[in-house]
Parts: C-alpha cells; structure tokens; sequence
C-alpha cells in the first residue's frame, strides 16, 4: 500500500534506481509516520509500499496480547514497537 503521507511523516526517504521500485523509506532514527486514513481504510495490518516492515494498529496489536499470543516473557516471533509519539 502506498499509505504513508509522505509530506507530513519524517523519515529518510532514499530514492534510486538500485531499489526495486526507485524508492526506500529509512525507518532509523528520529521518525514519525502519519498514514492515509482513506488508503488504509478498515485495514488493522498492512505493509507499506517502500520499506518490508510490517505495521497494525493498536486494535490489532491489543487482540494479538489478548489472545495470549504475545506476554512479557512469550513473544511468539511477533515484536510490537509503539510508534505514537507522546
């Protein structure tokens, strides 16, 4: 999905022609991302368009814990990163 706002997120964007499709979004660092609401729509998971990570919502992230699927010492392969900046 090409569901980031580019325009109003901060990260590196890398732009070559080495990248599959001419473009890399760099997520180390100081980032913040804002998405599309209206390309999203009622998708809880998706990947972006540009990078090969994975990103939910926080629904989804709470029904994964609710589901036992992920405590504090049982992770399951799934790692949840908070990307609200406070």
């Amino acid at each position: 999905m090409d569901a980031l706002a580019e325009e109003v997120s901060r990260l590196n964007v890398e732009v070559s022609d080495e990248f599959e499709d001419g473009k890399f979004y760099g997520l180390a660092g100081d980032v913040q991302l804002a998405f599309k609401p209206e390309v999203l729509g009622p998708s809880h998971v998706f990947r972006l368009k540009f990078h090969v990570s994975v990103f939910c919502d926080r629904l989804f992230e709470d029904a994964v814990g609710q589901a036992g699927n992920v405590t504090a010492t049982y992770f399951n392969g799934l790692w949840f990163y908070d990307g609200v900046s406070s």
